[in-house]
C-alpha cells in the first residue's frame, strides 16, 4: 500500500547544488529523505514495514521531450528508495488529481513553516520526483503541475512510502 504524507513536512530545495539537469538519484532532497528524515521520522518497528522501491524517473517525462526533439534521448534515472517523492504520473494513483482538485491541496507543518518560504494557513506547492530541463516539477498551490529551478527553497516536501501489510 502506497502512502503519501497529507502535509508538507519540510520546506527545502530539490537540490542545493542547483545543477541545470538535476537527477532524482543525485538530488540533495533524496539524500535527506533517505538519511536524516528516515532515521528520525520512523521507529525501528515502523521501518520493518516499509518496502524498498525500485524507482524509474524519466527526465522531463511531462513534456515528452523526445517527441519534440527526435535526436534527444530521453534520460532515465533509476534508484532504490525506502522514502521517496511521487512522480507526476503517480499523482493519479494517490488520487490527488481528480474531479475534486482539493485532494491535491497541501498545507505545511509548523516545521515546514519554520524552514522558511511558506506562510502559516496557506496551501503550499510541493515537489514531485520528476525532473525538468531547468530543474524539477512541483504541484503548485492551485494544483497545477509546473517546473521550477531546482534550487527553489520555497516548496514543501510530501514524502511517500510503500508499506507491506503485517
Amino acid at each position: 500500500m502506497a502512502l503519501l504524507s497529507e502535509y508538507a513536512l519540510a520546506c527545502m530545495p530539490y537540490d542545493r547544488i542547483g545543477k541545470d539537469a538535476t537527477k532524482w538519484s543525485d538530488s540533495t532532497l533524496r539524500q535527506w529523505l533517505s538519511g536524516e528524515f528516515f532515521r528520525t521520522a520512523f521507529t525501528e518497528s515502523d521501518m520493518a514495514f516499509i518496502v524498498k522501491q525500485s524507482l524509474k524517473t524519466d527526465y522531463d517525462y511531462y513534456h515528452n521531450i523526445s517527441r519534440h526533439y527526435p535526436d534527444h534521448r530521453t534520460l532515465h534515472d533509476e534508484s532504490e528508495d525506502l522514502v521517496f517523492l511521487p512522480i507526476d504520473r503517480d499523482l493519479y494513483d494517490f488520487r490527488l488529481f481528480s474531479l475534486n482538485a482539493s485532494y491535491g491541496k497541501c498545507f505545511p507543518t509548523k516545521k515546514a513553516i519554520a524552514g522558511g518560504g511558506i506562510a502559516e494557513g496557506n496551501a503550499c506547492g510541493w515537489w514531485v520526483r520528476s525532473t525538468a530541463l531547468n530543474g524539477a516539477y512541483y504541484v503548485d498551490d492551485s494544483y497545477r503541475l509546473t517546473s521550477s529551478a531546482a534550487v527553489n527553497s520555497l516548496l514543501g516536501v510530501r514524502p511517500a512510502v510503500v508499506i507491506r501489510h503485517p
